[in-house]
């Protein structure tokens, strides 16, 4: 069996491809958090929205206020993503693949678990950026307030999956081949 394309650097490949197995989760986390910006926009741009109570910017009051359901969803997205990208220490067939490559455990494990946190960090920052931006184009004064709530939201959203992930990642590779 031969390949049509390598990789010189492993631990990039390795990274990569865990990335690419678990995009839906910035890819829905992206989606849903934009479509909140842009229908608050919307909302305050037809004067539907009181903005005269609003202090520190649509988005974050929004998410503040159902970050409660928010929590479950993003639970289960660390579980189901540290699943996948950890699930081949289940069979051995996989896991001498993946040990043929030539990482040690540690490397393995890193470039899994960081292919399934940096992309949904990467999109948490992304958003909150454009949230920012929206807040400036409408009118409404970023000062630190409305930073501080933004990186509390990021922070929340992205500790409650991390911690979800590390769970699921840990818990897969002590019950496989990979510790």
């Amino acid at each position: 069996m031969t390949l049509k394309k390598s990789s010189h650097d492993p631990f990039a490949s390795m990274f990569w491809n865990s990335v690419k197995k678990t995009r839906f989760v910035p890819i829905v986390t992206l989606v849903v958090l934009l479509l909140t910006t842009l229908l608050e926009f919307v909302f305050y741009i037809n004067s539907y929205y009181d903005w005269n109570q609003k202090r520190y910017g649509h988005f974050w009051d929004s998410i503040l206020n159902g970050i409660l359901l928010a929590v479950p969803i993003i639970v289960i997205f660390g579980v189901i993503s540290g699943t996948v990208l950890f699930r081949f220490v289940q069979s051995k067939k996989q896991v001498n693949v993946i040990f043929s490559l030539g990482l040690n455990r540690r490397k393995i494990f890193l470039a899994k678990y960081l292919g399934g946190i940096v992309p949904l960090a990467a999109a948490l920052a992304f958003s909150a950026t454009v949230e920012i931006l929206a807040d400036v184009i409408s009118g409404c004064i970023v000062k630190f307030p409305t930073i501080h709530l933004a990186l509390i939201s990021v922070a929340g959203i992205l500790g409650t999956y991390t911690f979800a992930f590390t769970v699921a990642a840990v818990s897969m590779a002590f019950s496989g081949n990979i510790v």
